[in-house]
């Protein structure tokens, strides 16, 4: 009898290292099926929600950037109409300072913040003198769209060239830089000379 109970304790025992080996071994299996199929696919996920995100705010600030554009060309349309027709009087080119003094009130106006003002080689030509502002600054992406519909109504002698935009449109919090390349058409060297 003793030698019975002997072996239904090692067969307990031995029932319990199996048991024991085969719970290790799923718990085992279990992590590396997480760590190397369902964590990088719930990582994956979560980085694709991001991107589509992203590429939702992309094509809304497109749009946007779309209705700027085909805005400025129609008043474009009508500043070369109304040039044509003499309407708009042109500035000499000795009135820079004071350009560039309304451009700053106007970005100042809107919250925009400006860290540099550069004049660029001027234009000269028959009908006019073209010469390049470009202006670096920061502030809020929303400002400068805003910005650029009021510029032409305030500027018509003004066009922008270009408007570069560095930062997330989509966080409000912080301050973005930009870099606005205008062109300012200016009276003919020979007209400002009174010749």
């Amino acid at each position: 009898m003793g030698t019975q109970m002997g072996r239904t304790t090692d067969m307990r025992r031995a029932s319990w290292i199996i048991d024991g080996a085969g719970i290790a071994l799923c718990v085992a299996l279990t992590m590396v099926a997480y760590f190397f199929g369902v964590g990088p696919r719930l990582e994956q996920k979560a980085a694709l929600a991001a991107q589509r995100q992203q590429l939702r705010e992309r094509r809304r600030e497109c749009r946007e950037l779309e209705a700027s554009v085909t805005d400025l060309e129609a008043r474009l349309a009508v500043a070369q109409e109304q040039l044509a027709a003499g309407q708009i009087q042109l500035e000499p080119f000795s009135q820079t300072n004071g350009r560039v003094a309304r451009l700053a009130a106007l970005l100042t106006e809107h919250g925009l913040e400006i860290d540099d003002v550069r004049i660029g080689n001027v234009l000269p030509s028959d009908r006019c003198t073209v010469v390049p502002i470009n202006i670096a600054g920061r502030g809020d992406y929303h400002e400068s769209v805003t910005l650029l519909r009021e510029f032409t109504r305030t500027f018509a002698d003004t066009s922008v060239a270009k408007l570069e935009f560095v930062g997330n449109p989509a966080d409000a919090d912080t301050s973005h830089r930009f870099r606005l390349e205008l062109l300012w058409y200016t009276a003919p060297a020979l007209q400002a000379s009174g010749r």
